[in-house]
């Protein structure tokens, strides 16, 4: 069964469309539902506004009728007019005094003449120039502002009403003038606010007569202004305006809280697949680092990511192809292509390395080996001949030493043999018993005719030891001279020479 991959560029691609259809929906959602909140707030924000500011009007048109009302009721009393027609003057101010003090927020009381002459004393009662004005133009049926309002002397501030005080018959005895303080309307105003709305009355002048303290608070102030009826006056209605930004605040946090879990799931999905990732990355750069080190062995776990699984298997063969030639290199450039026994190269080095641990364990011992006459075999045989007994030599010479020792060939017909954990008793009897074994070889034909007679061997023999050379070339140097003065030596037996810094010790002869 398949193993289900993901693709980072399918995932990539669908995470990134999910979003923008996350936010598309969201943004658009939102903004119908703002838009149909907002104008219905709007809309009843204001129509509630309004009828606010139109009570706030009536209360205070309630508040002048009622003190008119009162004004008429005392006007109509049949003992004012009797005081009117036979009363003295110091009666009629009197009464003016005492109904002033029944009457709420009153500031002046007086009783006039049909000419508008003040009855009693003008100052006692309050009543002021300008009041003497406006009563005088309204007996005289002249437009006056309704109602009146005089702003001084300070503190004094107040606005006037007037009333006719008539006979059964309709005939103008006087009239009831009664001056009330403004703080009666701010009693009225603060009465009728109501948190985060202010009331502003002014006159037809534009002249203050009451309101509430200012809203506090960063807000927008909206305003709306009517007349109060039956008057002249303007009522001014303040309120405290939510920022129209309030509104969006659901779509953002709409935006923003679906922007965050699009957000956290694509954090996730990706971090999931970055794991999947780096480890098949790892993967493949563990298969490079194997290949290098020579121990690469490709893996059966199927990778997690479809772009990796495209890629690995191609990787890992190549690592394998890689791996088997860098083996092979590697073999090659060890190994003598004609004979198959090391070559040169590991013979250097391993006489290096032999001669350097000859200081801390027994030391080996290096036997330069040469074939004898050989040049006759190539000369009357030709050189493929000649190569079949270099090959078969190699062979020999391998199948006598054990694994721990290394055979060479040096080059032309030369091999050497780095030989460990020997004495040099067992050392000569082994040399002794190979160039036997060599001879019967040889006269049995294994290694071809090499002219008048069989082949044979001359062998030098040294120790590698760093306490007799100073060097490892000069143990090299010791074993060539020695297998050069065993070649010499008279006579058809095979020799072998031993050198020592003493003397040449004969091994066979």
């Amino acid at each position: 069964m398949e193993t289900a991959r993901i693709s980072i560029r399918r995932l990539t691609v669908g995470l990134v469309l999910l979003l923008v259809m996350v936010m598309i929906l969201a943004t658009v959602s939102g903004t119908l539902v703002l838009r149909q909140n907002y104008r219905t707030a709007e809309g009843r924000f204001e129509v509630e506004a309004r009828e606010t500011l139109q009570q706030g009007a009536i209360s205070v048109r309630n508040q002048i009728v009622f003190f008119d009302r009162i004004l008429s009721l005392l006007a109509r009393n049949p003992h004012l007019a009797e005081l009117m027609e036979g009363g003295s003057a110091g009666e009629l101010q009197a009464w003016a005094t005492q109904t002033a003090q029944m009457l709420p927020g009153a500031l002046g009381t007086a009783l006039a003449r049909p000419d508008g002459e003040i009855v009693g004393d003008a100052v006692q009662q309050r009543v002021g120039k300008q009041c003497r004005i406006d009563l005088a133009r309204f007996l005289d049926d002249r437009p006056v502002r309704s109602p009146p309002v005089h702003l001084a002397p300070p503190g004094l501030e107040h606005f006037d009403l007037v009333t006719r005080i008539t006979t059964d018959e309709g005939t103008t005895l006087g009239a009831l003038f009664v001056s009330f303080r403004l703080g009666v309307l701010q009693q009225l105003l603060d009465d009728i606010a109501a948190p985060g709305k202010r009331f502003v009355l002014r006159d037809a002048n534009g002249r203050l007569l009451g309101a509430n303290p200012p809203l506090t608070g960063e807000h927008d102030l909206l305003q709306f202004s009517t007349r109060v009826p039956h008057t002249d006056w303007d009522l001014t209605l303040e309120l405290a305006h939510q920022n129209p930004l309030a509104f969006y605040a659901p779509l953002l946090l709409t935006d923003l809280a679906a922007l965050g879990l699009v957000a956290l799931f694509i954090s996730l999905t990706v971090r999931r697949v970055m794991t999947l990732f780096r480890a098949d990355i790892s993967r493949i750069h563990r298969a490079l680092l194997d290949v290098h080190n020579g121990v690469f062995s490709p893996s059966k776990a199927p990778p997690a990511i479809r772009e990796t699984a495209q890629l690995l298997p191609d990787i890992e063969a190549l690592a394998a192809q890689l791996q088997e030639r860098q083996s092979q290199l590697e073999q090659e450039s060890v190994t003598d292509a004609l004979t198959g026994v090391h070559n040169r190269r590991y013979f250097d080095l391993m006489l290096v390395h032999d001669f350097e641990q000859s200081t801390r364990q027994q030391p080996s011992f290096l036997a330069i080996i040469d074939i004898d006459d050989f040049k006759s075999v190539n000369d009357r045989h030709g050189h493929a001949a000649g190569d079949a007994v270099l090959a078969q030599a190699g062979d020999f010479l391998r199948r006598q030493v054990r694994a721990s020792d290394t055979v060479a060939r040096l080059g032309g017909d030369e091999f050497a043999l780095l030989l460990h954990n020997m004495c040099p008793q067992s050392l000569e009897d082994w040399v002794r018993q190979m160039l036997k074994e060599f001879d019967r070889d040889a006269r049995t034909n294994q290694f071809g005719d090499c002219g008048v007679a069989p082949c044979t061997l001359s062998v030098g023999i040294a120790a590698v030891d760093a306490t007799h050379f100073a060097s490892a070339k000069e143990a090299l140097i010791a074993a060539d001279r020695a297998m050069y003065r065993a070649k010499q030596a008279k006579g058809r037996e095979s020799r072998a020479y031993f050198s020592d810094p003493r003397e040449d010790r004969l091994a066979a002869g």
